[in-house]
């Protein structure tokens, strides 16, 4: 004999028929598939099926744009597992659907559900009714279903990064572009049918491709050019070079004083012959949670917990784009560079005397000598640590020469 749970007071009902409305709360979740329920639907069909089930929504979480199984980054669902082992006021979660909740595997699924089951919280949702985890059959239902909707997600991954790299291949499905460059984009026939200048943002339609195009502002080509054809055939440094587009009044890429690190990575950025390099870099976008670029520069299953995989696996295409400089000067800056062997160090203590006794009027840090072997000129003092930490800190220098002049000037004048 079939039991309906409406009848149980599964739904929130006593058996005598009086009204027990269940707390609730409701788990919204968006990824950035286009052709998910938007949460305005959602809310509205949750709001529906808790009238239908006997349950007041008390509490709402929600995570908007993130992946079902990126839960690191879903702040909201982190917050109401935290709410559920604190001792929560609801005793249900109702979602749309079960791959609402999340998208992880069965063994994942495990470490989240546990606390719920423990303090008696079920889950309802809109495709899939309730779910009893304490239920051996409904268990069994459960899993199958979320390995299914794992299974999809990680199908996805890899067709997603599958039409990445044919795109590349073809010189498109670049996201961001370099400094004297534009993005154009392209419809379904390949016909360039809109531009977006250097810095600025756009949404392109779903049956567009974008690509690189020169940069309609001349100013930045021709700074470019100028960059790389004063390191290649002059005795100038990077940092003379910063000086020199600084007192020109001429803006970095980000529209503040041109440094010499950004002139340094510019030097060494192969756009500007026109190649397209992919997974070079580990990150998630090269490489997939669940599939990578591999070392032969094709698409790789991804063995989770090594997250040294795929760092040889890049794919280097030529001639995706119109080329700012051309092969021989870039030659002659790569060959520059390793010839000076270029790159930071800390000084002789003897030779910068001040090292260690200078203090950052900043960060109170003690500052050090630092020198780069192409130009002994270009030499500061420099704190010894970034004043707002990590990469994106500050660090703050001197000139070298300078500082010394001003201690020697002023040492001498007392006596």
């Amino acid at each position: 004999m079939k039991i309906n749970p409406s009848k149980t007071g599964q739904n929130g009902r006593s058996m005598n028929g009086m009204a027990k409305l269940i707390p609730a709360a409701s788990y919204i979740r968006m990824s950035k598939d286009k052709q998910e329920k938007s949460p305005e639907q959602q809310r509205e069909e949750i709001a529906k099926l808790a009238k239908q089930e006997g349950c007041k929504l008390i509490r709402e979480y929600s995570d908007m744009g993130i992946s079902g199984d990126k839960t690191d980054k879903r702040v909201g669902f982190l917050q109401m597992i935290a709410d559920v082992e604190g001792g929560c006021d609801f005793e249900a979660i109702l979602c749309w659907d079960q791959d609402r909740f999340g998208r992880f595997d069965s063994l994942d699924a495990g470490h989240w559900i546990k606390p719920l089951r423990d303090r008696g919280v079920r889950l309802l949702t809109v495709a899939q009714g309730w779910i009893d985890w304490n239920d051996f059959a409904e268990r069994i239902a459960y899993v199958i279903q979320q390995e299914g909707k794992h299974t999809l997600l990680v199908d996805m991954g890899r067709n997603s990064l599958r039409g990445r790299l044919h795109r590349i291949k073809q010189g498109y499905g670049v996201a961001k572009p370099s400094y004297g460059y534009d993005r154009g984009f392209y419809d379904a026939a390949g016909k360039l049918v809109h531009r977006v200048p250097y810095g600025q943002r756009f949404a392109k339609p779903h049956d567009w491709n974008s690509a690189l195009v020169v940069g309609c502002n001349a100013d930045h080509v021709a700074t470019v050019k100028r960059i790389f054809d004063t390191f290649a055939y002059s005795d100038t440094s990077i940092e003379s070079i910063a000086l020199s587009l600084n007192e020109d009044g001429i803006a970095s890429p980000e529209g503040k004083r041109w440094q010499a690190p950004v002139i340094a990575r510019m030097l060494r950025k192969t756009v500007y012959i026109g190649q397209t390099v992919f997974g070079k870099k580990k990150s998630e976008d090269q490489r997939g949670k669940y599939y990578h670029v591999g070392s032969d520069g094709e698409i790789t299953k991804t063995v989770r917990g090594k997250m040294d995989q795929s760092v040889d696996g890049a794919i280097v295409v030529d001639a995706t784009h119109p080329p700012l400089i051309d092969a021989e000067t870039f030659a002659a800056v790569q060959a520059k560079f390793k010839a000076n062997a270029i790159g930071p160090r800390r000084a002789n203590s003897e030779a910068y005397f001040l090292s260690g006794l200078l203090t950052c009027g900043n960060c109170d840090t003690p500052m050090y000598g630092t020198e780069y072997a192409e130009n002994p000129n270009w030499s500061y003092y420099k704190n010894s640590r970034r004043e707002l930490g990590g990469s994106k800190g500050v660090s703050y220098a001197v000139n070298r020469h300078a500082m010394e002049a001003f201690v020697i000037k002023h040492v001498e004048g007392d006596h």
